[in-house]
């Protein structure tokens, strides 16, 4: 007998200072999930928001079409000239990460904080 299958990831957007919108990811990331969180980053994307963080302090679990999802916003988010930021990976998602090699295609940062004072160079070069 299989278990009723819950909601394996929960998305969380918010907005820091500078209104740059922080995307929360709580749970696993994968192949069922991907969709959905796509679809966030489009959104945002079409609403104009150029620039996202995405934090994964909470991510517990990545696949590859996770990963896609990301290199695709990251991409999405550079032909606007905006940047996406991932933050805060646990050890084993970085692990994947590096595997991959993700951080020649994502911009990766330890720390929400991190990530945010990033996001926050970017934009004072641009407008410079």
């Amino acid at each position: 007998m299989t278990e009723p299958r819950g909601v394996l990831l929960e998305i969380d957007v918010s907005s820091s200072e500078g209104e740059v919108p922080v995307v929360a990811l709580r749970g696993e990331l994968d192949f069922d999930e991907a969709p959905t969180f796509e679809r966030v980053l489009e959104e945002l994307l079409t609403e104009g928001r150029r620039d996202v963080v995405v934090d994964l302090s909470d991510l517990t679990f990545i696949d590859s079409s996770g990963i896609s999802v990301l290199v695709g916003a990251a991409r999405a988010a550079a032909v606007e000239h905006g940047t996406l930021v991932v933050a805060a990976p646990r050890p084993h998602v970085q692990r994947v990460f590096d595997i991959v090699n993700l951080p020649t295609l994502v911009d990766v940062e330890p720390s929400l904080e991190s990530a945010l004072q990033r996001v926050g160079r970017r934009r004072e070069q641009t407008a410079g």
